[in-house]
This record gives structure tokens, sequence and C-alpha cells, in this order.
């Protein structure tokens, strides 16, 4: 198993991006560094999708004028993203000459850039105003806060729900490759003291 990593090294060579390999980053190579980074990737998942979208979800709702279908829509969109990939990518990301770091890697940058899409409707929608000001009378007295609707926000759900679909394909390795790699990377006597059991 511990031989798992030590073959992937030799077949990939040093650590790098597209033939820029620098020395500074040889460091990373070896497996307490990948289950840090395994780790990590997966705190950052658990904290967007788990965390803070379900704690602003009544915020979105509110600033983007869905109904709770379309909330609830959205946010299994993760699930269904999930869902569909895991197979796929657990088959062919499990495959003996398959290099399961680049399936993590890919993952978390689909996962990153589907935060991106996610935040960009805040952006494109301007300034939340929950009321704006107006000169209006109801039976002759001024109400100086009526609700101005938002005219494009509506719209921007399927930005969101976009955002948190790439979400579900991005977090698809991280929770299946990323176990089966920790496991191969360590000797068997310790591996199951850092995977958990």
């Amino acid at each position: 198993m511990y031989e798992a990593l030590q073959i992937e090294e030799r077949q990939t060579g040093e650590y790098g991006w597209c033939g820029y390999t620098p020395q500074g980053l040889q460091k990373f190579r070896s497996p307490k560094w990948a289950l840090a980074f395994c780790c990590s990737a997966a705190f950052v998942q658990g904290v967007i999708v788990n965390g803070l979208l379900h704690y602003f979800l009544p915020m979105i709702e509110r600033r983007f004028e869905l109904i709770s279908t379309e909330a609830g829509l959205m946010t299994g969109a993760y699930d269904i993203a999930s869902g569909i990939c895991l197979i796929p990518v657990t088959y062919y990301g499990g495959q003996r000459r398959a290099h399961r770091p680049h399936y993590i890697g890919t993952g978390v940058i689909i996962m990153g850039t589907g935060s991106l899409i996610f935040s960009l409707p805040a952006f494109m929608a301007g300034p939340y105003k929950q009321y704006g000001f107006r000169e209006i009378c109801f039976f002759g007295i001024e109400h100086p806060l009526v609700k101005v609707p938002c005219n494009n926000c509506h719209k921007l759900f399927w930005l969101l729900f976009f955002g948190n679909l790439l979400h579900g394909i991005g977090a698809s390795p991280l929770y299946t490759l990323a176990v089966t790699f920790i496991d191969e990377s360590f000797p068997l006597e310790t591996a199951s003291l850092y995977l958990g059991k």
C-alpha cells in the first residue's frame, strides 16, 4: 500500500504545474502533506456547503426573491450533482492507472469556481436596499417606506443553482478518492490512525 505513493511519484516526477516544478514545492511531496491538503479541502467544502449556505439561505431567499421551491432546488443542486458524478468519478478515479491527486485537485478547483459563480449574483444585483423611499400617498397618509422590487434578482437564481451544482461536482472526488489515496499513501500500520479508524 505504501508503495502506491512511491510508484505515483516515480510516474509523475516532481510536484508542479505544466512543467513548472519549483524546488520549494518539493517539500510538500509527502503523505502527511497530502493528508493536510485533503483535510483542509474537506473543511472548506463543509464550511461552504453545510455551514455558510444554510446560514445565509433566508437572506438569499429575501435578497433574490426566491420562493421556497427555488431555494430548495438551489440547495439540492449540490446533492444532485454529487449523486450523478459520484459513480463515474469513483470508477475512473479508482482504477489502478488513475492519478488520484489530479482528480482531487481538479475537484477542488471546480469547487472554487462554483464558489465564485455562487457569489456573482451578489455583485451583479447591486447594493441591497430592503426598502426604498417614495412619495406615495395612501388615503392622504404619506408612507416613506415602500418595498422596491428587484427586476433582475429572480433571473440570478440560475447562477446560484449552477454554482452549487459545481460544488457538488467538485466535492465528489474529495470524499471518495481522497480516502483511498490517503489509505494507499501511508504504511499499513499507520493508515488507520490517519483515517480515524
